[in-house]
């Protein structure tokens, strides 16, 4: 098992030549609680542990308890090396459903002592490992420090599964849907017809059931998808920012591998400002048109005959990389009254649709009510919207058809990797509130990702495994034969589950929203850092195997797994660069859709 290993990586934990993963400086930044309701912040944390040292040690507070929390391997012990002067040390581990001392030292002679302990009761969950030094008589200066604290994975590797056989240098096509959700679509369960197209292709494609969004909006949720990074790593974390300069897009990766690239853009948040550019021959961004197009975003009908002309020309020069963002679901909800047809009630017509999304502006397009929650926007209306919503997916799957039909046409399809995914999806009261950007629920970060191999290898497969949009990145590159370059934080979808996909970081930070959070295919964590608070950000955590809605916070019963969520977030903010800001003048389009406060 790797969760522990990527988990404690993040933290600076050092793996070592035999696998071991040595814990010690994940100890110095590990958690103080004065008492068990009351944790200090990282800083402070990070201060009473290095306070004194020479970095070979790690110096415990005395009278408070030093919290590290990690995954345990199946079969896994733990070395550790400690010494105490003046004070009693309590060691315990132990997960939410079972703690226990493993030692507890009040010697009155001085010196280092060395134990191992056996961590097979606690495989495969997560642990507190508490460390908790106390005075001991009268001595004038209690100390305790630990030297060594190394986890020990014995479990045997299981062999590699075989890779599919996959054509040499495809062409690679990444299609993105803005704001689709994945429970909306038929081949992940919607019971409603919204998606006729892209359930055919799903079975010639490998489909993933539990694919995550980096963030709830575009900006940051295409850089990743464009460079196989977090928010926190690429830097378009809030509105802005871009994807900094030192970052490789995966654009460039190709195009420095010989493919021609192109992309076709309908959301001003994925173009050249913020960094999406880098890396195309062709970037080609049709910008939205508030006053003279209704639905204020190129069509994907349009969006595709624009793509198709670039296909015509571009075919028969060598391999292609493909970027096409198209952006119907998106507010506002005006599909052609055919697609709108299927999903309307009967006493519904055109006028009074129309009428209802001009009146919903204020709640999309605009600040007025961003954040509100609950919403004020009557359920009856918000039912409406969301008819219209199921119409503009309805839309956007012809047009991913007709694409796929011009593949086809052109002599293209079989020779060429298409993955097809969404930057985020769109809440209608899940959690009380409406569209995206202000939570990490399953609603807004759940999207669909399916991928069709060369020759619908691997067609109809289902994978259940949780992943992200940081493992599209490293899929390409492995497809076209690309060495990926340092830094991805996902991997292929090509390859067996493994560590980069247990767990899925999230960031949010818009209009003062700002949440990190953590996905797996058990359970889910979320951090809410724009709470005002004293101490420790508040922190939920939710069940996924029996809650997928969310709606159940666990976090006092389930401490631990808040503690290992808390520390895992931290670890992963304190290494948050961000990137270079956007001259003010070309932030006007972003005030006028809404982006930023008038």
């Amino acid at each position: 098992m790797l969760l522990a290993a990527v988990s404690l990586l993040a933290q600076s934990a050092r793996v070592q030549a035999d696998g071991d993963i040595d814990l010690l400086s994940a100890l110095a930044d590990s958690e103080v609680c004065a008492a068990a309701a009351h944790c200090l912040p990282l800083e402070a944390s990070q201060r009473l542990h290095r306070e004194a040292n020479d970095g070979s040690q790690i110096r415990l507070p005395i009278g408070a308890a030093s919290n590290l929390y990690f995954g345990v391997p199946p079969t896994a012990s733990l070395d550790l090396e400690f010494r105490t002067t003046g004070a009693t040390l309590v060691i315990t581990a132990g997960s939410d459903f079972d703690e226990r001392v493993l030692a507890r030292d009040d010697r009155p002679v001085e010196g280092w002592r060395s134990l191992t302990f056996d961590l097979t009761p606690w495989a495969g969950e997560m642990v507190r490992l508490r460390f908790e030094p106390a005075p001991r008589g009268t001595s004038p200066a209690p100390f305790a420090s630990v030297r060594r604290l190394v986890l020990r994975d014995r479990t045997a590797a299981a062999p590699p599964a075989p890779e599919p056989e996959v054509s040499a240098r495809p062409n690679v096509i990444v299609y993105l849907i803005d704001t689709l959700r994945a429970d909306h679509l038929g081949c992940y369960g919607y019971e409603r017809p919204t998606s006729p197209r892209i359930d055919r292709f799903a079975r010639s494609a490998i489909l993933f059931a539990d694919a995550m969004s980096q963030s709830s909006w575009t900006l940051p949720a295409t850089a990743s998808v464009l460079t196989g990074r977090t928010p926190q790593r690429h830097g378009a974390l809030a509105v802005g920012t871009a994807i900094r300069p030192d970052v490789p897009t995966l654009a460039e990766e190709l195009r420095a591998a010989g493919y021609r690239t192109a992309a076709f853009v309908t959301n001003y948040l994925a173009s050249a400002e913020f960094g999406d550019a880098r890396g195309f021959d062709e970037f080609h961004f049709y910008h939205e048109e508030a006053e003279r197009r209704p639905g204020v975003y190129l069509p994907s009908s349009a969006l595709r005959r624009r793509v198709r002309h670039w296909l015509e020309r571009t075919r028969g020069h060598g391999p292609f990389f493909l970027y096409v963002h198209a952006t119907d679901p998106h507010w506002p909800y005006l599909p052609a009254a055919r697609y709108a047809r299927p999903f309307r009630p009967a006493e519904m017509t055109d006028a009074q649709e129309r009428q209802l999304v001009d009146a919903s502006r204020a709640y999309f397009f605009g600040n007025e009510h961003h954040g509100e929650r609950p919403t004020s926007m009557p359920p009856r209306r918000v039912a409406v919207l969301r008819d219209l919503y199921d119409g503009d997916v309805r839309a956007a799957d012809e047009a991913f058809g007709r694409f796929l039909d011009d593949l086809a046409e052109l002599g293209l399809f079989e020779h060429t990797a298409v993955v097809l995914t969404g930057d985020h999806g769109e809440e209608f009261l899940d959690h009380d509130g409406l569209g995206h950007g202000q939570t990490l629920h399953d609603e807004v970060l759940h999207v669909p990702l399916l991928l069709k191999l060369p020759g619908g290898v691997r067609g109809g497969t289902r994978i259940a495994r949780t992943v992200q949009h940081v493992d599209i990145a490293p899929t390409a590159l492995h497809l076209a034969g690309v060495a990926p370059p340092p830094g991805l934080e996902g991997q292929s979808l090509l390859l067996p589950s493994g560590a980069a996909g247990d767990e899925v970081l999230s960031h949010l930070d818009n209009l003062g929203i700002v949440l990190d959070g953590i996905t797996t295919a058990h359970w889910k964590a979320i951090r809410d850092l724009s709470a005002p608070t004293d101490g420790l950000a508040p922190i939920a955590v939710y069940d996924r195997e029996h809650d997928r809605a969310e709606q159940h916070d666990l976090a006092e019963s389930r401490q631990v797994l808040a503690g290992y969520a808390r520390q895992h977030l931290r670890a992963a903010a304190a290494a948050s660069r961000p990137g270079p800001t956007i001259a003010p003048e070309k932030l006007e389009r972003l005030r006028a859709l809404g982006y930023l406060e008038p």
